[in-house]
């Protein structure tokens, strides 16, 4: 990605084209697997697909987005051709970001599953495999394991973690861990003693109804990282963007549009002080049509948001 004072992005699903000037750095996206739904999809036993055409490459190439957050579960580990689909997507897009393993839903569990590895050593040795396919890719990292909201403590929590990295072989330096609960906890797992770099997700919904404002999710996010000395990545935010011309109006009621500026405040009151996030990854970049989507047509007002967000100097 070519940085200049001005980024002509185009929007093809709107024929819209925004002039993005002046921005310091790039943004995140995640590419969940196309098949169900961005939410729950990545939990649904089975292989992978990743069907991102190129007409949806072309259109990620020319955003301000530069790294990238692929999903994988072990299934997909030991399938050569979708693992083989799924890097040559991420080799297109540059290679840069991260590789995450996802829990697979058992026989009568639905949703998120339980939120706990199935099992260690089948996990292990998925993440063997990828490790041997992406070594030698510098700018990639591995994040662990997705959203552990099963584990008791963060002490169990880490126990399991370290566990799977010693028995995949994965050089600890290039891991990144979750905060417990679904990653919104990354003190305790400090506390608990992993000094590596530590994953944090957001979204409107970690604030009940009556509480939502944007003084509040500011604080939220500050208060939940407070203290932490180690690298920090935000590696899943993400509201509804189909809210229309809202997501820059202080008289805005609206929980998603709060929670996004809620957000940005944050960031820039944890730079100020001098806690920086290594890098933010939007949920997400599937095409599907559903609110979250970058891409859909009815969306440009919140993607606006997104791209102002992740790139706020």
């Amino acid at each position: 990605m070519i940085f200049q004072n001005t980024l002509l992005t185009s929007f093809w699903a709107t024929g819209i084209v925004l002039s993005f000037t002046g921005f310091s750095h790039a943004g995140g996206m995640n590419l969940p697997r196309t098949h169900g739904s961005s939410n729950q999809g990545a939990f649904l036993p089975g292989v992978y697909q990743y069907d991102y055409d190129e007409k949806d490459i072309a259109r990620i190439q020319e955003s301000h987005f530069d790294h990238f957050r692929m999903l994988v579960n072990v299934e997909t580990c030991h399938d050569s051709e979708a693992l083989t689909e799924m890097l040559t997507l991420f080799a297109k897009l540059g290679s840069r970001g991260i590789v995450c393993m996802n829990d697979t839903n058992q026989p009568g569990e639905i949703e998120h599953g339980n939120g706990r590895v199935n099992d260690l050593a089948e996990m292990a040795a998925a993440w063997k495999i990828v490790y041997e396919r992406v070594k030698h890719l510098q700018d990639v990292k591995f994040e662990v394991f997705n959203e552990p909201f099963g584990y008791r403590s963060a002490e169990e929590y880490l126990q399991a973690m370290n566990t799977l990295i010693a028995k995949a072989g994965l050089p600890e330096e290039r891991c990144i861990l979750n905060g417990i609960g679904y990653a919104e906890d990354i003190q305790s797992v400090a506390k608990a003693g992993w000094t590596g770099d530590l994953a944090y997700h957001f979204y409107p919904n970690w604030l009940p109804r009556g509480q939502q404002s944007l003084g509040n999710y500011s604080q939220l996010i500050q208060t939940s990282l407070s203290g932490v000395s180690n690298d920090i990545y935000i590696t899943e935010f993400g509201a509804a963007l189909n809210r229309g011309d809202v997501y820059n109006a202080s008289s805005t009621r609206n929980g998603n549009v709060l929670a996004l500026q809620g957000l940005q405040d944050a960031l820039r009151n944890l730079k100020k002080r001098g806690q920086h996030v290594k890098e933010t990854y939007h949920w997400h970049g599937w095409d599907n049509g559903d609110s979250y989507s970058f891409w859909d047509k009815d969306n440009h007002f919140g993607a606006e948001k997104i791209r102002q967000i992740q790139e706020d100097p």
